[in-house]
C-alpha cells in the first residue's frame, strides 16, 4: 500500500533524514498537530495498519501531492523513529525555521505583551515537552533560553508536548543576557523561581511584561540570570523534598500568570 522510494535499512528503517534540515516525530497529536498546521513540511509518513483508517486525511494528502508514506507494522515503526510511544503514527518533517534574536524582538514587542517562560539550563526532554505542553494550554507562546543550554527540540519533547510544540515558539538566545537586560529596560520584570530566600508566588501580582525563569532541577537558576532577577518567588510547600518537578512547577505558575492577568 505504501509508496517506495526509501532505502530500508537491515533494521528495517529508511535512510533520507538529513541531518540539521528534518527530524522524525510520532505520536498521535503531534504528528497531527504538524499535520494541521504546516503539512506541506512532511517529507514522509508512517502509519500502523491498524491506525489507516484513523489518519487516512494524512495518507490521501501524501498521495495526492507525491508524498512517501508507508504502511509498517508496530515493530517496524518502532524501529523507524526509535520508541515503544509511536500511537501508530511517524513522520519525517522538515525542521522549522529557528527564529533569530532579532526576529524574536520584532515579532514580541509588535504584539501586546504576554509573559515569557526563560529556561536557565532546563535540558530534559521530557521537562521541555511538558512545559510547552502547559505553556499551550494557558495561551502562552515563547520558550526562550540560552543556545548554549536549551537544546533544540527532540522528537521526545514533541512527543510530550502533545502538539503544543507547534504552538509555543522555542527562541534559542545567543547573547540571552543581553536580551533579557533589554526587555527589563523596557518595563518587563524577570522573576527568579527558588525555594530559597523568596517570597511565596501568591505575594507576587504578575503583570504582563513578566520573564519568569525556571532552573534546572539540580542546580537552580544561574548566578548570572539570578543577578538580574528583578525578585525570586517560590511555591511553599512542606518541606518534604527539596523542589517539585520543574515541569509541575511551571504548571503551577503558569496558572498564577494566567489567572492574576484577567483579574
Amino acid at each position: 500500500m505504501g509508496k517506495q522510494g526509501d532505502r530500508r535499512t537491515e533494521d528495517g528503517g529508511w535512510y533520507g533524514l538529513k541531518s540539521g534540515l528534518e527530524m522524525r516525530l510520532y505520536g498521535f497529536h503531534t504528528c497531527f498537530a504538524v499535520f494541521e498546521s504546516r503539512k506541506n513540511d512532511i517529507i514522509r509518513a508512517y502509519v500502523t495498519e491498524r491506525k489507516v483508517k484513523t489518519a487516512s486525511a494524512v495518507l490521501k494528502f501524501c498521495a495526492d501531492n507525491k508524498k512517501a508514506y508507508h504502511i509498517v507494522t508496530d515493530a517496524e515503526l518502532e524501529k523507524i523513529i526509535g520508541s515503544v510511544h509511536h500511537e501508530g503514527i511517524g513522520m519525517v518533517v522538515k525542521k522549522k525555521k529557528p527564529m533569530s534574536e532579532v526576529e524574536f524582538m520584532k515579532t514580541l514587542l509588535a504584539e501586546p505583551p504576554k509573559p515569557l517562560f526563560f529556561m536557565d539550563g532546563v535540558s530534559n526532554p521530557h521537562n521541555l515537552g511538558a512545559i510547552m505542553r502547559t505553556l499551550a494550554h494557558f495561551g502562552f507562546k515563547w520558550m526562550i533560553g540560552n543556545e548554549d543550554a536549551l537544546p533544540e527540540l527532540s522528537a521526545s519533547a514533541a512527543r510530550t508536548s502533545e502538539g503544543a510544540s507547534e504552538l509555543v515558539q522555542m527562541v534559542r538566545l545567543r547573547e540571552p543576557i543581553e536580551v533579557l537586560n533589554d526587555l527589563k529596560a523596557r518595563g518587563y520584570e524577570i522573576i527568579g523561581t527558588s525555594s530559597h530566600n523568596s517570597i511565596s508566588f501568591k505575594d507576587w501580582t504578575p503583570k504582563a511584561k513578566t520573564i519568569l525563569v525556571l532552573g534546572a532541577e539540580s542546580t537552580g537558576i544561574s548566578n548570572e540570570i539570578s543577578k538580574i532577577c528583578t525578585k525570586q518567588v517560590a511555591i511553599p510547600g512542606t518541606g518534604n523534598v527539596e523542589s517539585l518537578n520543574v515541569s509541575v512547577a511551571a504548571g503551577i505558575f503558569a496558572s498564577h500568570l494566567s489567572f492574576g492577568l484577567i483579574k
